[in-house]
């Protein structure tokens, strides 16, 4: 299900100022919020639109971004490649489910690029990533093309999550190890549903990289594969180590990029960007 506690939280985009504009259609501030961290990151596609066709575009609801340069799709067909883009935004009401139209944004790319094979897009804006030196050109990646095994998870009413082992061509593995919250007596009286979240694993270390929003998608005997999660793993920042992008969502959208070179001590990974959004015209469930 959604995290709502993002819907509070004070956008990071240093790069709208939209925020303050004042507005008679409420709910806007919940949707300026759906990007965190120092790298925007956004789907391909999302949302509807009829003169949008085949390219990368976004219908999103809200007043979060604005018109600029200095963006990048990552496109893996049969090799990745990073292609500059620029962004161009313009207002567009969004419906809402069951209520009056909240105000929007189209988003949409030059050059136009077809949405096959993007796995995402991305501006650097934020310290430390607005020192980050980006190519066109070829990007070293493991997914997709190397396998990301399929290995033991975990179930819950009827369904499964697999979990996934990656081996880079140096012999060093990466496990993605599904977790389950142990429920407790309080929370299961109360109908509180327990959480799931992804593990990464390498080198010795563990990490907790993202809460799974699946459960509400499971039925009997449903099956979630690695390949559907670990959207990709190579190296954007060019250090020599894995970088992963993961999406936990269902209904909601949830993408997000962890990047080696933002590691603490301790992580394999530190989170570089995420986009978390339930449309508006959603139900919910």
């Amino acid at each position: 299900m959604l995290n709502w506690k993002r819907c509070f939280a004070i956008s990071l985009l240093g790069i709208a100022a939209f925020g303050a504009v004042a507005d008679d259609r409420p709910y806007n501030d919940a949707y300026d919020s759906k990007s965190s961290g120092a790298m925007i990151i956004l789907p391909a596609h999302a949302g509807y639109d009829a003169t949008g066709g085949d390219a990368v575009w976004l219908h999103l609801a809200g007043r979060e971004y604005r018109t600029g340069s200095g963006w990048w799709a990552l496109r893996c067909n049969d090799a990745c490649e990073l292609l500059p883009l620029s962004l161009s935004v313009t207002s567009k009401d969004h419906d809402r489910y069951d209520d009056t139209p909240m105000q929007g944004q189209l988003l949409q790319f030059s050059p136009r690029l077809s949405a096959d094979g993007v796995i995402a897009v991305f501006k650097p804006f934020r310290a430390p990533l607005d020192k980050l030196q980006l190519k066109a050109g070829p990007v070293a990646s493991w997914i997709p093309g190397r396998e990301c095994k399929p290995k033991k998870g975990i179930r819950h009413g009827g369904g499964h999550i697999m979990g996934g082992e990656l081996t880079l061509p140096g012999g060093e593995k990466f496990l993605f190890v599904p977790r389950q919250e142990r429920p407790s007596k309080a929370a299961a009286e109360a109908g509180i549903a327990p959480e799931f979240w992804l593990e990464l694993q390498a080198g010795g270390k563990k990490q907790r990289i993202g809460e799974f929003e699946f459960d509400i998608m499971w039925g009997e005997g449903s099956t979630l594969e690695p390949s559907a999660y670990v959207r990709w793993a190579g190296d954007l920042d060019r250090d020599g180590k894995p970088d992963f992008i993961i999406a936990t969502g269902a209904v909601a959208t949830k993408l997000t990029l962890y990047l080696s070179s933002l590691a603490a001590p301790g992580e394999i990974v530190g989170m570089a960007g995420s986009f978390d959004y339930l449309a508006p015209n959603e139900a919910g469930c």
